[in-house]
């Protein structure tokens, strides 16, 4: 939404991350209409997770994964 703020058209936006224009426009369109509620990642078609994993604890792990470096470990990397 940033890059869409200064004016390049959506080809040009999709580029970057590696995504579809399609999917550009689609965000575009939904900020355009709902603002910031827009980009709220809303409920989806299709089967739901079948996870007995919650978000908290995937959140959790996430956290834990870059606080803490196991001891046999080498200096961790983001990529």
């Amino acid at each position: 939404m940033l890059a869409a703020a200064v004016g390049p058209e959506n080809k040009a936006i999709a580029e970057r991350p590696g995504v579809a224009a399609i999917t550009v426009g689609t965000w575009r369109r939904r900020f355009a209409e709902r603002r910031l509620g827009g980009l709220d990642d809303g409920p989806r078609s299709g089967t739901p997770r079948q996870s007995q994993i919650g978000d908290d604890e995937v959140a959790a792990l996430i956290r834990r994964t870059f606080e803490e470096t196991p001891a046999d470990s080498l200096h961790p990397s983001l990529r």
